[in-house]
């Protein structure tokens, strides 16, 4: 009987080690992608002749399903528009709104929008081929092969320190969650 729970003690032991390899858990790493959302907000200036633009990204939600690694990502974005000259202004408030599994993502890359010296930094997180994801926003639901989501701004095309943890983050959340390795020939 020693014998037996000894061996059930040095089981539970491996198994607990090899459980904590130091990397977070999947509690952790949601944890750090809302923590980095909560309270964000940037804005990406344009300016050409007499006309002013600004898109600003706020209120940015995550919700994930521990269970079903399905994620859910919302976000708002106002548009101004002035023009000094024509006395032309407009301001709109659009709602986007991402639902997908993170095992149907194959990889997330960096992109960048914007022009000039005022750059947001954008992951594209990018389907497993023959996935279509879903995307809702002002038009209405509609498929897509790829989900964009602003996460910072720069002034130059290189990604903040923060963006990098972020994206090391959702790569890591990708992994945890059974998501297959980018198919590469290098």
């Amino acid at each position: 009987m020693k014998k037996l729970i000894t061996i059930c003690l040095i089981m539970a032991t491996l198994f607990t080690v090899n459980a904590q390899d130091g990397k977070p858990t999947k509690e952790q790493t949601v944890e750090f992608i809302k923590a980095y959302f909560k309270d964000k907000a940037f804005n990406l200036n344009k300016r050409e002749g007499d006309s002013f633009q600004t898109w600003k990204y706020r209120n940015t939600i995550v919700e994930f399903d521990f269970n079903s690694s399905v994620m859910t990502i919302q976000y708002e974005m106002e548009y101004n528009y002035n023009n000094y000259k024509l006395q032309l202004k407009d301001n709109q408030i659009f709602n986007t709104k991402y639902v997908f599994n993170l095992v149907d993502i194959e990889k997330i890359n960096y992109t960048y929008s914007g022009r000039g010296t005022d750059y947001n930094i954008v992951f594209e997180f990018i389907g497993v081929p023959n996935k279509i994801l879903k995307e809702h926003d002002y038009t209405g639901e509609k498929d897509v092969k790829k989900i964009t989501l602003p996460v910072d701004k720069t002034y130059s095309l290189e990604p903040t320190a923060e963006a990098t943890k972020l994206l090391k983050a959702f790569n890591h959340l990708r992994k945890l969650c059974g998501a297959p390795d980018p198919i590469s020939f290098d």
